[in-house]
């Protein structure tokens, strides 16, 4: 059970024709970016209100800006520079990577006990919390500079972000079904047993991937606003 779930600050009203149709919406975004949004912006513990521009907000900017940007940026550095999950000396790891991957078993714990106890929104924000951590983690090492005259330390980076790009893939599997599946096709692989993958991922070839999300238009968020205001109107 959860509060209530309002529409641009006000109850749904099927008689009144206030909500979205499920239909219309389907038809315009997908099930993974509606998944995503309800579940970050769920009446769990109180009520809530679904406003488009704040869904345009949170999909392009934490599901795409941060996880999706994730996602790409790893395997189109892995592509470019390896062709596959590199090798390397875990025991040689610096400070910064070894923090990093410390920090993947235990998302296992925390977001599990989390989707045990109903917090769907904290499950998500966790796992958008770690992905958010290794996108900083690329921006500070800077590998497509650090290849130019440090290989080995371009390849322990990019092998760090491909354990966490594996983790997040397994965490977010209950949250965005649809844009795992299409992750697991790129990747060629099926496991997504709730436990990080450890090595087995290295040797792994990856292609040049593909955007898995897709950015939300504003001026299809416009149009949605504009329906609202014309039924306003006509209501009056």
């Amino acid at each position: 059970s959860s509060e209530f779930l309002n529409f641009e600050g006000v109850k749904f009203s099927k008689s009144q024709g206030i909500g979205i149709w499920l239909p219309q919406a389907l038809a315009k975004f997908s099930p993974d970016a509606i998944r995503f949004y309800l579940t970050l912006n769920g009446p769990e513990n109180k009520d809530v209100t679904f406003r488009w521009h704040d869904f345009e907000q949170r999909v392009n900017g934490d599901l795409i800006g941060n996880l999706g940007n994730f996602w790409h940026r790893t395997l189109s550095m892995v592509h470019q520079y390896f062709q596959q999950v590199p090798d390397v000396s875990v025991a040689e790891f610096d400070s910064e990577s070894m923090t990093l991957m410390h920090s993947i078993e235990p998302a296992f714990f925390t977001v599990g006990e989390c989707i045990e106890r109903g917090e769907f929104r904290q499950a998500l924000a966790q796992i958008l919390a770690l992905s958010q951590s290794a996108n900083g983690y690329i921006t500070q090492r800077q590998p497509w500079q650090r290849i130019k005259t440090d290989i080995v330390g371009a390849a322990e980076t990019l092998y760090v972000c491909m354990q966490v790009l594996d983790a997040t893939r397994r965490l977010v599997a209950p949250f965005l079904p649809g844009a795992v599946a299409k992750l697991n096709t790129f990747l060629e692989v099926t496991d997504v047993g709730w436990a990080p993958g450890a090595r087995t991922i290295v040797g792994m070839p990856i292609l040049k991937p593909v955007a898995l999300f897709e950015k939300i238009d504003p001026e299809v968020i416009k149009a949605e606003i504009a329906l609202i205001e014309q039924h306003a109107g006509t209501a009056k």
